[in-house]
């Protein structure tokens, strides 16, 4: 406790001796508010000068130029040394100057009376003082002890700002930009830059590339006796002009019969890269997408990039064609045409009709016109998805000679001759579904919604096109079937071919035991099990989810 109180009397003897003191003291000269005093001692005052013995004079004129203005700096040791504003220096000796501070302490600051101060000189534990008399000027040391007054010239200096402004400027060239920053002031300064956290220098160049750049920048404008100006930005460097490319992209499209394949390239000595996208998703170059039992549309988007170039870019819609089954090879066992195949002219029999070769034809020529049929037999049990005609070498000009009505059946071969031929395509008008009149040219029709297998067809004529010369003229260089191996359509358990609503039906009567299972068909989930997991699985194939 008797250590603390000692502590407060020995702040409180400081205070009011601090206190005593007839000026402001200052913490350094570059420390603001700054108090300037004028210094008079027996009615001189005191100014810096270049003398030829001093650089301190006395002057009986006061004035409040920078020579006569003095501030009292307190150093670390306690004492209080001068400071001249004009030579910006600590009092030496009382007639001479210092940048040390610790130097100045040779003279240093004594309180006086009457708001009157010392200035001593101190050598050999002896204290001298500055003095000044007429005959012999300012002196040091003395033994007069004359008091010096400090009289406020300026009540204080505050921090001076800059007269001027810091901009930064970005100038662009071909290939470069230069980056400078400029001070407008007057004041003695130094502009430094930073850029990208690192000194660079002022102006700084910088090389443009294919893209544009942003730089964190800070420039920087140092004085002496004012605070820094700082300007932190960002400034974008602009890219360089993009060139076009000179080449051109290429799209190859080739059709398998599986599937389709979609192949791009770009053309051209610049170096590149390419993206494929087909229904705006990225895709692999070459693309190949399997051809399926329906047409499919598809959008393909080509796009080359490279550096400094502007894109190129391709757009088209494709169309990959349905599957076709390849036509079956079948071969002709008997004709149910009435009377012999003597009614052909010459050697144009039935036999024409399946022998690969267009420029032959099967060609009857009738009196009275009497419906006729050709059955067939393929080379191996399939499922009809449709047939070709082949029109006769002079069609163009015997126009009524092509059949008008006609159907095919289908048979399926079982070794019992007494079972029924089954319609599978009835045609009213030939040349409304499709049979034109051109020469030598392959005419295709459909079969839809058959899905069972056929060993055996026949082709009946059920009327011609017209009468040339009072008789019935029939004429036909080929005739196909096409087709395909037996392929259950996924979700069709009732197997007509479809997939739709009625094989939910049938599903549902299998579960509850109305009609026996089928377990090749109806169990659509693979699990070994007909339950309502496959009528879920059916519901959302006919629903395409």
């Amino acid at each position: 406790m008797k250590k603390i109180s000692s502590i407060i009397f020995f702040a409180l003897v400081c205070a009011l001796a601090a206190k005593a003191l007839p000026f402001e003291t200052t913490p350094s000269p570059s420390t603001y508010p700054i108090h300037w005093y004028q210094l008079k001692i027996n009615g001189m005052y005191l100014y810096s000068c270049d003398g030829q013995w001093t650089d301190v004079e006395a002057s009986p004129t006061a004035s409040t130029t920078d020579a006569y203005l003095w501030c009292f700096v307190r150093t670390s040791s306690g004492k209080i040394v001068v400071y001249n504003k004009a030579e910006r220096k600590y009092m030496r000796h009382g007639y001479s100057f210092t940048d040390n501070m610790s130097n100045a302490e040779i003279n240093y600051v004594e309180e006086g009376s009457n708001n009157t101060f010392y200035i001593c000189f101190k050598a050999e534990n002896t204290t001298f003082y500055l003095d000044y008399d007429s005959d012999n000027g300012l002196h040091s040391p003395s033994w007069k002890m004359h008091t010096f007054t400090a009289i406020h010239a300026l009540v204080q200096e505050d921090k001076p700002t800059p007269n001027g402004q810091l901009s930064l400027n970005l100038e662009v060239f071909d290939d470069y930009c230069m980056l400078n920053a400029v001070y407008s002031g007057s004041e003695e300064c130094t502009v430094s830059l930073n850029v990208k956290g690192r000194p660079v220098n002022n102006p700084y160049r910088i090389t443009r590339t294919y893209v544009d750049q942003e730089l964190d920048v800070i420039a920087t404008v140092t004085f002496n006796d004012m605070d820094p100006l700082v300007e932190h930005t960002t400034i974008v460097v602009p890219a360089l002009p993009a060139q076009e490319f000179t080449g051109h992209i290429e799209v190859e499209f080739t059709e398998n019969v599986n599937d389709c394949m979609i192949y791009a390239d770009y053309i051209g000595p610049e170096t590149y890269s390419l993206k494929f996208y087909v229904n705006g998703v990225e895709a692999d170059n070459p693309y190949t997408i399997a051809r399926t039992n329906v047409d499919q549309h598809i959008t393909v988007k080509v796009r080359v990039e490279g550096r400094g170039r502007i894109p190129l870019e391709f757009e088209e819609e494709y169309t990959i064609p349905k599957y076709v089954e390849p036509d079956l090879d079948l071969t002709f066992i008997i004709s149910g045409l009435s009377g012999s195949a003597a009614d052909a002219e010459g050697s144009n029999t039935f036999s024409k009709l399946y022998d690969n070769n267009p420029y032959t034809k099967w060609f009857l020529s009738m009196d009275t016109w009497r419906p006729f049929f050709i059955d067939l037999r393929s080379s191996q049990s399939c499922v009809p998805v449709g047939y070709v005609m082949t029109t006769g070498d002079d069609t163009n000009t015997h126009p009524n000679r092509n059949p008008k009505a006609w159907k095919i059946y289908g048979l399926v071969g079982t070794g019992d001759w007494d079972e029924e031929w089954e319609l599978l395509a009835s045609v009213p008008n030939g040349a409304e579904a499709g049979l034109g009149t051109s020469n030598m040219t392959e005419y295709r029709f459909d079969i839809d919604g058959v899905n069972k297998e056929y060993r055996f067809f026949r082709f009946e004529v059920l009327e011609l096109c017209g009468v040339e010369d009072d008789r019935h003229v029939f004429q036909l260089a080929e005739f196909r079937v096409r087709g395909h191996a037996y392929k259950a359509l996924p979700g069709d358990v009732n197997g007509d071919g479809k997939v739709n609503v009625t094989d939910v039906t049938t599903l549902v009567n299998m579960i509850l035991g109305v009609i026996p299972k089928d377990q090749e068909h109806a169990d659509l989930t693979g699990d070994g099990k007909i339950n309502v997991s496959d009528v879920t699985a059916l519901i959302n194939n006919i629903l395409g989810i």
